[in-house]
């Protein structure tokens, strides 16, 4: 863990909030310029500004550099909802530490402020510094646990789905209750014979393929994937359960699905058949809603048997407008509807951003259908690809994702109350590595 002296170095006082505000901006051109949008410009002047006005406006606010967290800030630039004759406009904003003393500030009853943040207006991106700190009616995080305990209101989080996505087995049994279609698999029980459990497990499903992962993983760690008729590869698969387990790791043995040829995109794949689409939805207490799907893409890879994810070099493109992007917003409220009764069920319905990982199988022949391989929540990747895919912003992130909180976020608004005391809220690890960045790149630039 970083503390203040390796974030300072052997220099005797940190720099000024201006310059730490320019590393940050050299960090963010960085980030625009890996989602594709080298074009937005990000202004290094500070602006100083009386933001009294803007209190009147509902505030959700991004932290973050990572890839995602740029898209979608950059795809949120003001939008407005509508909730019978009242309009509201939803001001974004990326907000971020800037000093050793903390990062976010904190009211007495719990909300939440930012003292410095960048705004994007009409394509271009500015650092400002209020004259008074922002109230923040809501807060979009890559890794919710930053915030102190998860526990603040205006925290976008459901623990109930947060929770769930973190366990594969139990989101398979949650799925499947409600009719979702998901690939059969078992929890190997370390105390058994492996061999044992996966002959069995070959034998009553007779799958094509099999794939043993982590019950608790994302980005396709430690996942691997192999074909029933190899009979060679299994001492390597099971090695691999077995090396897993011996570190204390829960293992999954699942049917593999082996995504179908989607002949319309063959020629924006190159001829890459293995699928899985990630579909981006909103699930929670949404006004008259309780799932909106917000955006989609296809993730395609070679027919091998590597996990079909970006990090991994997987290349992107999406659905055309028709029956096949119909379909999948189809089953993405299916699941998302799901998600809510099962988080409902726990007494919670704030809203959550969820990323769905399809593939569409054969499941007979000339018929096919989707399974849900598993859903992550909290940090959704698809934000920072999209923009790269259609190279510019995501219109559906102003135009669905933002109006859709409208509700969230003007409950948050309307039990606000003036706070006169405000303290900072530690910095983590995480922040203080974000900072010490910042901190680089301002003594480069200047």
């Amino acid at each position: 863990m970083l503390d203040q002296e390796n974030l300072i170095g052997k220099s005797s006082e940190v720099l000024p909030t201006e310059q730490i505000l320019r590393g940050y901006g050299v960090m963010l051109r960085e980030g625009l310029r890996k989602i594709g949008l080298p074009n937005i410009v990000v202004v290094d002047k500070v602006e100083y500004k009386d933001i009294h006005a803007w209190r009147n406006d509902l505030t959700l606010a991004i932290a973050g550099l990572h890839r995602d967290a740029v898209g979608l800030f950059v795809s949120s630039e003001d939008a407005v909802g509508r909730r019978g004759l009242k309009r509201w406009n939803i001001r974004t904003v990326l907000s971020l530490p800037v000093n050793v003393n903390g990062s976010l500030l904190m009211g007495e009853s719990g909300g939440l402020y930012a003292d410095t943040f960048f705004v994007c207006e009409d394509g271009v991106v500015k650092p400002i510094v209020p004259t008074s700190p922002l109230p923040i009616d809501g807060l979009i995080q890559n890794y919710l646990s930053q915030v102190p305990n998860g526990s603040f209101r205006q925290t976008i989080e459901n623990a109930p789905i947060g929770n769930l996505s973190n366990d594969k087995q139990a989101t398979r049994n949650v799925l499947a209750k409600y009719g979702i279609p998901v690939p059969k698999g078992v929890l190997l029980d370390p105390q058994q014979e492996t061999w044992e459990q996966l002959k069995a497990f070959l034998t009553t499903t007779r799958p094509n393929g099999y794939v043993i992962k982590p019950n608790h993983s994302s980005g396709g760690a430690h996942v691997r994937m192999f074909d029933t008729s190899d009979y060679q590869s299994m001492p390597s698969a099971l090695a691999h359960a077995e090396f897993l387990m011996s570190h204390g790791i829960p293992v999954i043995l699942e049917e593999r699905k082996q995504s179908i040829s989607f002949n319309k995109l063959k020629e924006r794949t190159n001829g890459r058949d293995n699928h899985c689409v990630r579909s981006i939805i909103l699930v929670g207490d949404l006004g008259s809603w309780s799932t909106v799907f917000v955006d989609h893409e296809i993730r395609y890879r070679p027919n091998d048997n590597m996990p079909v994810n970006v990090s991994r070099g997987a290349g992107v493109t999406a659905f055309a407008p028709g029956e096949s992007l119909n379909h999948l917003m189809y089953i993405s409220e299916l699941v998302g509807k799901a998600l809510f009764d099962f988080a409902q069920k726990h007494g919670v319905t704030t809203p959550q951003i969820v990323g769905l990982d399809i593939i569409y199988a054969q499941v007979s022949k000339g018929n096919t259908a989707p399974f849900v391989i598993e859903f992550n929540a909290g940090s959704v990747g698809g934000f920072g690809t999209l923009c790269e895919l259609n190279e510019c912003p995501i219109e559906t992130v102003r135009k669905v994702f933002l109006p859709a909180l409208t509700n969230f976020l003007e409950n948050n608004h309307r039990r606000r109350e003036d706070e006169t005391s405000l303290t900072r809220i530690p910095h983590t690890s995480r922040s203080l590595e974000l900072l010490n960045k910042a901190h680089q790149c301002a003594v480069g630039v200047a």
